[in-house]
C-alpha cells in the first residue's frame, strides 16, 4: 500500500505538471516583455544628458532622433510594444516637467525638441501594433497547436515507474524544444521585417525633424520677443 499511495502522489503531480503547460507560452510573452524594461535605464541617461545641454543645433537634434528611431527598429516582436510604452512613459514625464519648469525655463525649445521626438517616434510606431499583434497571433496559434498535441500525447493512465521516467524525459525534451521555437520563432524575431513589408507605412524622419526645427525657431523668437 505505501508504494501505491506514493504511485498515486506521483501520477497526481504528473497530472499538475502536464495542466501547467498550457500557461507557458503566456509565460514566456511577460518574460519577453519584462526584459525590455532594463531599457529604461538607458532612456532615463540619454534624456538627462539631453537635459544637461545648454544649447543645441540641428545635428544634435537629429542625433537624438535617430537614437530613438533606432531604439524601436532593432526590437524584437515579442519587446516591441513594451518599448513603445517606455517611449509614451518618458514623452509623458517631460510634459508634466515641461508644466512644471515653464516659469523658470529660459530656454523653453531644450524641453520641447525631444519631447516632440518622443511623442512623433511613438505615435508614427504606434500604427504598426495592430499589425505585430496579429503576426505574433498567427505564429503563436502553431507553436500553442504543437504544445496542446504533445500535452495530448504526454497524458497517460498509470504506468510502471520505468516508464514513467522514460515517459517524462521524452516529453521535458519536446517541452523545451516547443518553447524554445516560440522564442526564436515568434518573440526574438527582429521587428525591422514587419515594418519593410508593409509598404503603405513609409519610415521616414524629414518631417519629424523639420517640425521639432521649426519649433525650435518658433520658440527662439518668442523667448527673444520676451527679452525685448
Amino acid at each position: 500500500e505505501p508504494i501505491q499511495a506514493v504511485s498515486k502522489l506521483v501520477h497526481r503531480w504528473r497530472k499538475m505538471e502536464l495542466e501547467s503547460w498550457s500557461v507557458l507560452i503566456n509565460k514566456r510573452t511577460e518574460m519577453s516583455k519584462r526584459k525590455a524594461m532594463k531599457y529604461w535605464l538607458f532612456l532615463s541617461s540619454l534624456i538627462s544628458e539631453w537635459r544637461d545641454l545648454k544649447v543645441f543645433n540641428d545635428a544634435q537634434i537629429e542625433s537624438f532622433f535617430e537614437t530613438i528611431n533606432r531604439f524601436i527598429t532593432t526590437s524584437s516582436m515579442g519587446e516591441f510594444e513594451t518599448r513603445l510604452s517606455l517611449l509614451r512613459n518618458f514623452y509623458l514625464e517631460m510634459v508634466a516637467e515641461s508644466k512644471i519648469k515653464e516659469a523658470e525655463m529660459k530656454n523653453k525649445s531644450l524641453l520641447n525638441s525631444p519631447k516632440i521626438i518622443l511623442y512623433n517616434v511613438y505615435r508614427y510606431y504606434c500604427q504598426f501594433v495592430p499589425i505585430v499583434r496579429e503576426e505574433i497571433h498567427t505564429r503563436r496559434v502553431a507553436i500553442e497547436k504543437r504544445l496542446f498535441d504533445l500535452i495530448k500525447i504526454s497524458k497517460w493512465d498509470e504506468r510502471s515507474y520505468y516508464s514513467l521516467r522514460e515517459s517524462s524525459q521524452k516529453s521535458h525534451k519536446a517541452l523545451s524544444k516547443t518553447v524554445a521555437e516560440y522564442d526564436s520563432e515568434v518573440l526574438n524575431l527582429p521587428i525591422l521585417p514587419i515594418f519593410a513589408k508593409t509598404p503603405s507605412i513609409k519610415i521616414s524622419n524629414q518631417n519629424d525633424i523639420s517640425e521639432i526645427s521649426k519649433n525650435k525657431e518658433i520658440n527662439d523668437k518668442n523667448e527673444n520677443e520676451e527679452k525685448e
